[in-house]
Parts: C-alpha cells; structure tokens; sequence
C-alpha cells in the first residue's frame, strides 16, 4: 500500500483495493471494508496540504453545462466489475457500498455560491441537476444491493 493504515483512513475519497481496505480494518479492528461508489461531481477537487480534499469551482454553472453533466452508464454491466470483485474478495469482513445523496453532488457540481444563487434564481435547473443525480443513484445502489453488499452507507454530503 506505500502509506501506514492510519495514514490513509481519512482524506478523499480514493478507491482503494479490496487488499487496502482489509489492511486498513484489520488494523483499525473493524469488521467491515468500503467500497467507494460516489457518484462524480463536476468542479476541482484540490489536495490540501493536511491530505483532505477540497471542492470548488463548479463546473455545471446554467443550463448550457448540462452536456457536461455526464455520469456513467448505471445499466452497463462492466461499471460493476470492481465492485463484484470487491464482494468476492471480502473474505470474513462486512462490505459496505458508500455513497452520496444527490443534492451534495448537485451543489458541490455547481458551486457553493452558483448553488445557492440557482436555487434562488431558477430552480428548475437545479431540480432537473438533482433529478439526474438521484436517477443514477437509484439505479447504482439497487445495482450494489443485488451484487451482495452487506449494507450502504449514504452521506449526505
């Protein structure tokens, strides 16, 4: 893994191997292993200097951008490859599947500020970004559920 287990348990959400989760909880003495299944937020994400992430800068700022609101085909069998793999490998730990809710990917995609401002000026284009975000997410978590994913875990942000 190159890191210590400790080094690597908070920061971004980083997919790590199904090896690298079983280290990090064995190490830690849980009994459950996660898999990452957020959806991708269109802004920067920004490495701090302590590790963690920042998000800013959205990229979905009018109804112009919605072409760039392009997720992943949450029909398609091989977006699943690594998380059934994931499952397969996780010997006796739990598998959690851990996602976000739309509304924090809608307002980190848009911008903090864009968000807020949107919501005030024209909220039918921030219902039909949510809209979009909660389609995919519906159809990826039931996806998860039917591999084998012992439990899911939704952020809210």
């Amino acid at each position: 893994m190159g890191k210590k287990p400790a080094e690597v348990v908070e920061g971004s959400h980083d997919v790590r191997t199904v090896e690298e989760e079983k280290e990090i909880s064995t190490f830690l003495g849980r009994d459950n292993i996660t898999y990452n299944a957020m959806p991708p937020e269109f802004c920067d994400k920004i490495l701090g200097t302590d590790g963690v992430y920042y998000y800013r800068n959205g990229h979905i700022r009018s109804e112009e951008d919605l072409d760039k609101l392009t997720l992943p085909d949450p029909t398609k069998d091989e977006s699943y490859e690594a998380a059934e793999k994931f499952v397969e490998n996780k010997n006796d730990f739990a598998a959690c599947a851990v996602s976000r809710l739309g509304l924090a990917s809608t307002y980190l995609s848009l911008g903090m500020q864009n968000f807020f401002i949107q919501v005030n000026e024209n909220p039918p284009f921030v219902i039909e970004v949510l809209k979009r975000y909660k389609e995919w997410e519906k159809a990826t978590l039931e996806r998860l559920c039917e591999i084998g994913f012992d439990f899911l875990w939704i952020c809210r942000s």
